[in-house]
């Protein structure tokens, strides 16, 4: 969903709903074959990742039930508008918080770079021998694995 969402992010495009759906192996003849899917109409279009997983993962739990083998699941993001053609009503809360769009275009990449820049901060690197960032003077601009 993280991924989807970024790239509605990429795109300056907005998700009005989310699908998700469930299913079951139809080769199996010893087992219950079970699929079923859900749309989720979203109140305003968001390409906010918050709120997409918590919308499919609402749907999920419609649809799931227990004590079957599943094989496959998926997420679809649909009805996508451009970013200046997104409507909301009065009680939207789209552009409530200048703090969550700045949250949604933090990278992970940039996260991973902050994360170890914390951690030779503070003089421990928890991931000793996995990882470490260069020290090169103005920044870091990758990550060196060893």
């Amino acid at each position: 969903m993280s991924s989807a969402a970024g790239r509605c992010r990429k795109q300056f495009s907005f998700a009005g709903s989310v699908q998700v759906f469930i299913t079951t192996s139809p080769f199996m003849p010893d087992a219950p074959f079970y699929s079923n899917a859900m749309t989720i109409a979203l109140p305003s279009p968001t390409q906010d990742t918050r709120m997409l997983v918590n919308a499919a993962l609402w749907g999920l739990k419609q649809i799931y039930r227990p004590n079957y083998q599943y094989v496959k699941a998926g997420v679809m993001l649909s009805e996508l508008v451009p970013m200046e053609g997104v409507q909301t009503d009065l009680f939207s809360q789209v552009a409530a918080s200048p703090k969550s769009n700045a949250l949604m275009t933090v990278s992970y990449t940039h996260l991973v770079v902050s994360f170890f820049k914390f951690s030779n901060l503070a003089g421990r690197n928890p991931l000793t021998g996995v990882a470490t960032v260069p020290s090169g003077g103005g920044g870091v601009s990758e990550l060196n694995i060893r």
